[in-house]
């Protein structure tokens, strides 16, 4: 492994940006940014939705949906199979949000898991992202083909061309694959991401394709990126 340089964070982090080459080694590179999850954490950005109207009531058992009344049972089997711990299963559907809570949150403890345990879920929240995206298009708030500058005035790319005409199409089908290590490090797994912090390394970001050759089609948002 190539010895790892480091660059200072300038909102002052805890510690400073990791740079580190782990290719050819078998250590995990929590590091080493990929540029799915930048283009996914841009377009987290823009999928802001309200859930106030679910929010307003209180939750339901999972148990009350009848086509699902008998899938906990089977769950718990599941998870009984595969030495799952704990896990939530949330429905939002006509305002009204339905949950089932199983096992523990802490197996040492014993704690169960609630409503408001939280889960480290990952490159899910990709899925989560394209859904809301995609659900304010249909309700005419967005179009997918708008430059990702008409909703973020701050979207800055090192190429000025790209940052004008990118598109949140682009941004689902990680047609650029636009990457950037610090991002993901301090979005992903220190937690210290803020605006200012994002947009300062989104402007020195590393874009991997620079024409406008489609790296995925226009209806593949969903496969190719889950965003």
């Amino acid at each position: 492994m190539r010895a790892a340089r480091t660059e200072p964070d300038p909102f002052g982090a805890r510690s400073s940006i990791e740079l580190a080459d782990n290719e050819g080694t078998d250590m995990p590179a929590p590091t080493r940014a990929r540029p799915w999850r930048t283009a996914g954490s841009i377009s987290c950005l823009l999928a802001v939705t309200t859930v106030a109207a679910a929010a307003a009531k209180p939750p339901r058992p999972l148990t009350d949906i009848p086509e699902l009344a008998d899938r906990p049972a089977r769950w718990g089997e599941v998870m009984d199979l595969f030495d799952v711990p704990g896990m939530a299963v949330a429905v939002v559907r006509d305002g009204q949000t339905y949950v089932q809570c199983f096992g523990a949150r802490d197996p040492k403890s014993g704690d169960p898991v609630t409503p408001e345990t939280l889960f480290y879920i990952a490159s899910v929240t990709k899925t989560f992202t394209a859904t809301a995206i995609c659900e304010l298009a249909d309700e005419g708030r967005l179009r997918l083909d708008d430059p990702v500058r008409k909703y973020l005035p701050r979207f800055q790319l090192p190429d000025s061309a790209l940052t004008r005409s990118i598109t949140i199409r682009d941004l689902l089908c990680h047609r650029y694959g636009i990457d950037s290590t610090p991002i993901v490090f301090l979005d992903a797994f220190t937690g210290e991401i803020t605006e200012d912090r994002y947009y300062h390394w989104l402007a020195q970001a590393d874009i991997k394709a620079r024409s406008n050759t489609p790296t995925c089609t226009s209806r593949s948002w969903g496969a190719s990126s889950g965003v």
